[in-house]
Formats: structure tokens, sequence, C-alpha cells
């Protein structure tokens, strides 16, 4: 690994963490003031509108720029069609959205989930926009750019929505704040990394980075599906109400994960894509994501799963119990994002290497086990039957992501489980406290930070045991790197 990207990479994650923690607090207000203003109905309509949405987008972006990303060589003619490629399919899906929207309100009569995916149509003309700058600050691993872009997007994006929820506008809430904030990020993106764009389209480099987003496409369409196929059956059969608590529990519970993706993931994929030629540097490259970010991953999903039940009244239910519903499932997601934050990042390998076949394989094979199974389990154990089901099924993937990492960086079942081992271990004792004091419960919010601040010692005190404190000398080293990058060379 050359020392600059490995600079880069430890700034990277630096300026990630920051911005994703300020973001997460920011995101975790905003939900709980929604969580409070809001009804089960009001979520279920958002939900079902942004899945929708978000489905479409899925043709607007068919890994435009993962492909600028990944690609050795960029000059102006790429840059000019991957910019064309993508306006022109961005419009039209945006069209094709607005007057499709009637099928939603077919799915989801008498719920104005159509009118809000109409609105919500104009987010594919802001990521036209938005999509070049970002991907050319990624592939230069400008991360501290990125993540403050990022932090005033979703401060914009809180401010907006606990402001009309607490003024009584229900789920427009979510709407309106999602669209301000794509606007805002589109114009702070172009704003810092400024590209001149010509319209013009060279047919073999439009089918080259075609070729590559293809699989891409695919995969991210799936993975879509494995995803939100759920919320559409919920929506469909159940109603606006019971997607609602689904979708709160689905929330929190992967929530985690999803950060622990934007801000480690995020920064090691150019990463991985410069190391697509050092096969050992990025097979301990891999091992090390998966050993730290598991780390933070197990512990904020085992605590959330002891304190799930006061969480949900004393924190979304403001001392109500109008979000119960949801407690089963809530736990149930927990173990969903633990299996999905420790297997995100065999994707991001395989993208950097160009294996977006078998990425594609793997998340068909989820999509499949997940169509198959979702209805069922609805109809006979409800939402926390969906919730085992969508488990199961991203679950489903690992045989076909241990083949690829066997055959291509050789790695067996002993170095993968050597990676997550220590955390798996210091999850005992923090789900043998939850057993032993399973009939009590925190019932002010000061006796629930304590129960949370108790797990999360019993796990961290373990994990040191276990690793030996291996996790303070990293913290050293990071921060010594971070001390010479400050230095003047």
């Amino acid at each position: 690994m050359k020392t600059t990207d490995k600079h880069l990479a430890v700034k990277g994650i630096g300026y990630a963490t920051a911005a994703k923690l300020i973001t997460y607090l920011f995101s975790a207000a905003s939900s709980v003031v929604l969580g409070r203003c809001l009804v089960a109905h009001d979520y279920g309509i958002a939900s079902f509108a942004f899945m929708f949405v978000a489905f479409m987008e899925k043709f607007a972006d068919i890994g435009i720029g993962s492909a600028i990303i990944q690609r050795n060589r960029l000059d102006d003619e790429i840059i000019d069609t991957a910019f064309t490629l993508k306006f022109v399919i961005g419009s039209a899906i945006a069209l094709v959205t607005i007057f499709a929207s009637g099928v939603v309100e077919y799915l989801m009569p008498n719920g104005n989930a159509s009118r809000a995916v109409q609105m919500l149509a104009l987010s594919f003309l802001f990521n036209n926009i938005y999509f070049l700058p970002n991907a050319l600050l990624s592939r230069d691993m400008d991360f501290k750019r990125i993540s403050l872009a990022e932090t005033g997007v979703n401060f914009v994006n809180s401010a907006v929505a606990i402001t009309m929820a607490l003024l009584g506008f229900g789920y427009w809430s979510i709407i309106v704040a999602y669209l301000a904030s794509s606007f805002l990020g589109a114009l702070v993106q172009s704003l810092m990394r400024p590209v001149r764009i010509t319209f013009r389209m060279n047919l073999v480099v439009a089918k080259e980075l075609v070729n590559f987003g293809g699989y891409l496409f695919l995969t991210g369409l799936f993975a879509f599906l494995i995803a939100n196929l759920a919320n559409f059956i919920i929506g469909s059969v159940k109603g606006a109400a019971e997607l609602g608590y689904f979708t709160i529990a689905f929330t929190w519970g992967s929530m985690i994960c999803l950060i622990m993706y934007s801000i480690v993931l995020r920064v090691t994929f150019p990463l991985m894509s410069k190391l697509q030629s050092d096969l050992a540097e990025l097979k301990s490259s891999y091992l090390k994501t998966v050993e730290y970010s598991g780390h933070a991953i197990v512990l904020a999903n085992c605590v959330l799963f002891v304190v799930s039940r006061e969480f949900l009244v004393l924190v979304l239910g403001h001392g109500s119990g109008k979000w119960l519903p949801a407690l089963a499932a809530l736990r149930i997601i927990c173990a969903y994002g633990i299996i999905r934050g420790l297997l995100e990042p065999v994707g991001q390998v395989m993208v950097a290497l160009g294996a977006t076949r078998v990425l594609f394989k793997a998340n068909l094979i989820a999509c499949l086990v997940g169509l198959i199974t979702i209805y069922p389990a609805l109809k006979y154990f409800g939402i926390e039957g969906v919730a085992w089901s969508v488990t199961v099924a991203y679950l489903s993937q690992y045989l076909t992501f241990y083949r690829f990492l066997k055959l291509n960086l050789k790695i067996g079942p002993a170095e993968l489980w050597s990676a997550v081992k220590p955390s798996f271990v210091a999850a005992v004792p923090v789900f043998l406290l939850f057993l032993a004091f399973s009939g009590s419960y925190a019932s002010t919010i000061p006796l629930l930070a304590g129960k949370a601040l108790l797990a999360v010692v019993i796990y961290l005190v373990t994990l040191g045991l276990v690793t030996r404190w291996e996790i303070l000398q990293v913290v050293r080293e990071y921060l010594v790197e971070r001390k010479k990058l400050s230095q003047p060379t």
C-alpha cells in the first residue's frame, strides 16, 4: 500500500467518523421527535413512498458512479459521457416515476402515498447534479469535503423534519426534509468539486461504463428487493399502520450497520480499488475491516437489544406503549443488523476486484429466499415472521461470499472466525445480563441510560480481556499516525 493512500485512508476514517457521529446525533434527535409526533400510519405512508422512489432510483443509477471511482484512467471525455448518460437516464426515470405514481395509490389506497411519490421524483434531478462531484471526491479520497457536506445536509434534513413534525405536518415532514437536503447536497458538493461539463456521448465509453455497472446495477436492484420486498408486502397486505411498526423496527435495528458502512466502507472501497493488484494487502485490509467494524456493530446492536423495550416506550413513545407492537421485530432486526454489518465488506472487495457478477449471484439468491418466504411469514407470524425472513434471506448469501473469499483471497474459515470471534465472545455476558433481568424494566430515562451503560462496560471489558486490549494499541497507533499527518512537511 502506498504511504499516501494509507494516510488518506487514516484521515478519511477520522473525518468520516467525526461527521457520522455528529450526523447520528442529528438523525437520532430527528427520529425521536418524529417517533413522538407521528403515528404508525404516517410512517407507513412515508415508507411506502420512499420504497417506490428508491426502486425507481435503481434504474437511474446503474453503477456509473462506482465505475468512475474504480477506473484506473479518467479523462474529460469519460467524465462528460458519464454525466450525459446519468442525466438522460435520471431525467427519464423522474418522468416515469411521476406518471407511475398511480400504481402506489392502487397498492395503498386512501393513503396519499402517490402525492408523496410525485414530490420525491424531484430528487432524481438533484441526483443528476450530485453524483459526479461525489464520485470524483470519493475517487480522490477527499473525505474531509464529503464529510463536511454530508454533515451540513443531515443537519438541514433533521432541522426541517423536526420543525414540520412539531407544526403538525405528519408524514410530509419526512418528505419535504428529504427534498430539502437532496437539493442542498447537490449544491454543496458541486461547489466543493466543480466539474466543467459538456454534453457529449462516446458510445464506446458508455458501453464500458454500463458493462461495469450492469451487474452492479442488478446487484443493487436485488439488494433493494431484499430490503424492501418486506415493506411492499406488508404495506399492500396489512396496511400503513403495520408497515409503520416494521419501519421503526427495521430503521433502528439496521441503523448501526448503515452508519458503519458510511464511516468505514465508503473510505475503504477506494482504497481496496487501489489494492486490486496486491491481493495480500487486500486480504489484510478486508480482515481488519471486518474485525474492527464488527466490534462496534455487535456492541451497538447488543445494547439496543437489551434496552429495546425501554427504548420504544420511553424514547420513541414518550412514556406510552404506542410502538410496543414493533418490539419483537426490533429484537430480530438487531440480529439482522449484525449479520449485514459483517457481510457488507465482502461486497466492497468484490466490486474492487470487478467481480460484480458474483455479487449479483449472491444477491439473487437472497432475493429469491425472501420472495419465497416473506408472504407466508407475514400471513402466519406477522411482522415478526417477516423480520426472521429478511434475516435468513440476507444470511443465505454467506456460502457464495465464502467461496469467493477462499478462491480469490485464500481466506479460510479459521481466519474468518478469528476476525469475528472477539466480538461474539464479548456479546455473551451482555445477553446473559439480559436473560437474568428480563422481567425488570427501566422506568425512567436515567435508568435506561444506566442499563445501556452497564451493557457497554461489560462488552468492552470482555472484549479487552479476549483481545488482550489490542484495540488500545490500534487507537494509539491511529493517534500517532494522525499526529504525523498534522505536522508540517
